[in-house]
């Protein structure tokens, strides 16, 4: 049976479209393919890199955990230095405390027998004789202060402070240091204690007595860690250190000063000091 031509090319036509369709939809079958080895590509060079990353952070865990180490083992090492420097002070402290204590009590005994023959002389006594009475106070006199007594410290801080830096400041060692030590033992929570406990050590580091100064800048460093001398007790601590041939632990404490307060002069000097260590 023959179909009549009408209908044949109906039927060639729908052929035809399910063909196109085919090929249609196979191409894009194609596209999505690509796309997706694409997002595959890509995804695995991400997890490429990430590994290479995880591996780097890895390293710099490691090396910074060896730092870490090394640098715990060098504070150890220094707190037992210092602990040492410690013993070695009170061993000498106690020596010339005994010494002192002998020569302040002859030195007493010698200025008070040259106080009273100036009194003596004073008021025309004869050595050994009763002195004259001397005449009642009127209404509202005060008594004269007499000289080096309490009455002649100063009364307020600041002053005691400022007293005992311009005896610093005009070399007078001795003097800055007993006032220093009186501002600290009076007023041990006023603004200034940082700055007296740093010129404290300063008068040992200036004669030279550089265990006594490393106690004391660590005095600074520990007990006000927030004042503005950290940096300088450290600077100074250092050279301490160098001073009595110790470059080791010299060149540790300026290595912690740089990492601290990169930006300071301290820092500036202390990089310049470990140069010339090397």
């Amino acid at each position: 049976m023959q179909m009549s031509k009408p209908i044949e090319k109906l039927l060639f036509a729908a052929l035809l479209g399910v063909l196109m369709l085919g090929m249609l939809g196979g191409c894009s079958i194609q596209e999505d393919i690509v796309r997706l080895d694409m997002r595959l590509a890509s995804l695995e060079s991400t997890q490429a890199e990430l590994k290479e990353t995880a591996a780097r952070a890895e390293t710099e865990n490691s090396q910074l955990r060896t730092r870490f180490a090394e640098i715990q083992a060098g504070m150890d090492a220094l707190r037992a230095e210092l602990n040492r420097v410690r013993g070695r002070v009170e061993e000498t402290q106690y020596a010339l405390d005994e010494k002192l204590a002998k020569a302040n009590s002859e030195a007493e005994l010698a200025r008070l027998e040259a106080r009273v023959r100036q009194i003596e002389a004073y008021l025309d006594l004869q050595p050994g004789e009763a002195p004259r009475p001397e005449p009642a106070l009127g209404r509202g006199e005060a008594a004269a202060p007499v000289p080096g007594s309490a009455a002649e410290l100063p009364e307020t801080p600041e002053a005691l402070y400022q007293a005992a830096k311009r005896d610093f400041d005009r070399g007078a060692y001795e003097a800055a240091r007993n006032g220093f030590q009186q501002f600290l033992e009076r007023y041990p929570k006023d603004p200034n204690a940082d700055n007296a406990r740093f010129w404290l050590g300063e008068t040992y580091y200036r004669e030279q007595w550089y265990e006594k100064a490393i106690l004391e800048y660590q005095e600074v460093i520990e007990n006000y860690p927030d004042g503005n001398k950290v940096p300088a007790s450290l600077l100074k601590q250092g050279l301490a250190f160098f001073n009595l041939g110790d470059k080791g632990n010299a060149r540790l404490i300026l290595k912690e000063l740089i990492r601290k307060y990169p930006d300071s002069n301290e820092a500036k000097i202390a990089r310049q000091k470990i140069k010339g260590m090397n």
